[in-house]
This record gives structure tokens, C-alpha cells and sequence, in this order.
């Protein structure tokens, strides 16, 4: 009795895992079908989806890249937001496409704007020079990676929903200016100016 038992527990998880693994290729199905009919927000999730591994979507980089700069080619609000999620894909080396000097160019290209994901890319780019070395593309460098902390802290844009980088950052700086830098006062004026300046600011 007790072998029949544990046969249907393991028999009722395996069908809800099958469900849940159907409805991801739904998922994936059907943002597939939207990205190849041009739908650029579908585009750029997909490009998400490919680096993540979400919505039924096998990780895979060169997928990631190709979406991505699909959606990137179509501009506006979501050609951004493609730009920085591709500057975050070459940041890391887990991703499996390193390129750290295109990773700077494309978030620095995003961080002059007063949207969201403008406030993204600075946020990118202080992580990008603060990741460790296992991970990083760039050589680690602690006074850039304040300034774009302070930058994106001082920015007027809100967070994306649920992203927690407001508070990310917050520890970021506490952790930096405890470890490393003595200029930290002068360092957070430049970002304040900076951001002041590229938001149009007076």
C-alpha cells in the first residue's frame, strides 16, 4: 500500500511538472510566433528569455544577441531597453559572449537619458566595473563603479518594477566607501553634476 502511495505522489508531481513545463513552451511558442512577426516588445523578451532561460527558452546567447538586436534596430523606448539588456549580456562572462569594451559603449550610449533605462545602464555600468574577476570583462575599478552607483542613485527616473535596484545600490555605495575610496565626497559631486548635465537639469 505504501509503495502504491508514493508511486501516485511521485506520479501527481510529475504530471504538474509536465503542466508546468507545457505551459512555458506555450509561453515560449507564442513569443516566438509575436518576434518573428515583428512584434519588437516580444523581441526584446524573447533576447531576455534566450540570456535568462525563461518562458520555456533554452539559455542561449547568440539567440540572445540576435532578438536583442532586433528589437535595438526598431529604436524608442524598448530599443533601449534592448541596448542595455545587450550591454549586460556582453558585461558578464556567464553569458558566454564576452566583449567588455562594447558592453561600456553600449550602457554608456543608454545613461545620458532620463528614463528608465537610462537609470538601468548606470546602474549596469557601476556593476560592470565592480563584478568580480571571475565574471568581469573590463578591469575592476572601484572609484568609476561609485560614480555610477552615485549616478544612478541621483537619477530622477523610477526603478523597474520588482527590480530592487534602488536598494542594491544603497549597499553597493556603503560597501564601496567602507572598502576603498577616500574621494567619495568628490566622487559622488561629479556623478551629481554629471546626471544634472545629461538629464537636462538645471
Amino acid at each position: 500500500m505504501q509503495k502504491i502511495s508514493k508511486w501516485a505522489q511521485r506520479l501527481a508531481v510529475g504530471l504538474a511538472l509536465a503542466a508546468c513545463v507545457g505551459t512555458a513552451l506555450a509561453d515560449y511558442q507564442t513569443l516566438l510566433n509575436r518576434a518573428k512577426a515583428g512584434d519588437q516588445p516580444a523581441q526584446l523578451e524573447l533576447g531576455r528569455a534566450y540570456m535568462y532561460g525563461y518562458e520555456g527558452a533554452p539559455k542561449n546567447s547568440p539567440e540572445a544577441v540576435r532578438w536583442l538586436a532586433r528589437a535595438q534596430k526598431a529604436g524608442g523606448d524598448y530599443g533601449r531597453a534592448a541596448t542595455v539588456n545587450l550591454g549586460i549580456l556582453y558585461g558578464r562572462r556567464s553569458f558566454g559572449q564576452p566583449n567588455g569594451a562594447t558592453a561600456v559603449k553600449l550602457l554608456e550610449g543608454v545613461a545620458r537619458g532620463s528614463d528608465m533605462s537610462g537609470k538601468m545602464a548606470r546602474y549596469n555600468l557601476a556593476a560592470l566595473y565592480h563584478v568580480p574577476s571571475s565574471e568581469a570583462t573590463i578591469p575592476t575599478n572601484f572609484d568609476k563603479a561609485l560614480f555610477w552607483y552615485f549616478a544612478a542613485q541621483a537619477s530622477g527616473a523610477p526603478e523597474a518594477p520588482g527590480s530592487g535596484v534602488d536598494a542594491q545600490t544603497a549597499r553597493s555605495i556603503r560597501q564601496l566607501m567602507a572598502e576603498s575610496s577616500e574621494s567619495a565626497v568628490e566622487i559622488r559631486g561629479q556623478a551629481i553634476e554629471w546626471v544634472r548635465k545629461a538629464e537636462g537639469r538645471r
